[in-house]
This record gives structure tokens, sequence and C-alpha cells, in this order.
């Protein structure tokens, strides 16, 4: 994984953040196999990184730990990868991410950054999932499944890294 090459040093961090890096990704996805590898690496390297299975405590509010990573972590890295968009916990994370300045590096697994960019395109992976969120206003707002969208798209703005992992 030398493309997880990153040093203390590359990380803007503050003195007030508990975290240097948030990653933000759909578990049954890439947990046991990208996420692990991209872990070790970044504390290897010295980070305190805030990975949910390794972070959370039993018995925490998940909702509100996530909110308090996210704003107390430096760096953040949102994993897309084809289920991202079926958790709303991912996406409420990924609007999250927007709302603290910090530096953003998405990481597209297995998706193309454009489904990801604009989620309600036909070939967009991504577009069955926010259907069936539009399709539940009883248990999610539309207004905040459009800032859903935004938060991908403006995150799609950020340079980041894409690789597609089918080998094709």
């Amino acid at each position: 994984m030398d493309a997880f090459k990153i040093s203390k040093s590359e990380i803007p961090f503050g003195s007030d953040k508990e975290y240097h890096v948030f990653l933000s990704f759909r578990g049954p996805d890439v947990r046991n196999t990208l996420v692990g590898h991209l872990y070790e690496a970044l504390t290897v390297a010295g980070l305190n990184v805030f990975v949910d299975s390794h972070k959370l405590e039993k018995g925490e509010i998940i909702g509100l730990s996530l909110e308090r990573a996210v704003e107390n972590s430096s760096i953040r890295i949102p994993i897309f990868s084809q289920g991202y968009a079926d958790s709303a916990w991912c996406l409420k994370e990924a609007a999250a991410i927007l709302e603290t300045p910090s530096k953003i590096i998405p990481l597209f697994y297995d998706v193309d950054p454009t489904d990801v960019r604009y989620p309600l395109n036909d070939s967009s992976p991504y577009k069955q999932a926010f259907l069936r969120h539009y399709g539940h206003p009883d248990r999610y707002q539309e207004k905040e499944i459009d800032g859903w969208k935004h938060a991908l798209e403006e995150i799609c703005s950020h340079s980041g890294w894409s690789r597609d992992i089918t080998g094709g």
C-alpha cells in the first residue's frame, strides 16, 4: 500500500484536534480490506486515526460520537465504495465532513468519481440508494437528502485517490 505513505509532518493538524485522521466508509464494503491496510499504514506513521470499530466506546451514542470525531479530526478521508450511499450514516458523515474546515482527501474504491458526484445519474451505483432514501419521507427529509447530494458533489471537487480495483 505504498500509495498510502503519509508522514505525520504532512498532516495539517492543530493542537486542539484529538485525531489526525477520520476514516468514513461503508463497513461491509471495505472494513476488512482497504480500511485495514490504510489504518495500519497511518498508525505505523504515528497518526491517531479514528475508525469506528476501534474508537467507539460501548454505551456511547453513535451519532454524537461520530459527529464529535469528525469535528476533532485534522484530515478526513471518505472512502467511497459501491455501497457507501446505502448507508444513511455514511451520507451523514459526508455532510458533517464539510461542516468544519479541514483537509479532505476522497478515496474512490471501485466506484467512479463522476458517479459519486452525480448520484442520480442513470450510470451511478448510488442512484437506487438515493431513490430509497427519498422514498422514506418518514425517516429522512428531502432537504437532508439534498444536503447529502451536495456533500458528495463538494467532496468530489477535492483531489483524491481513484483506483479501479476490479482490474479492468
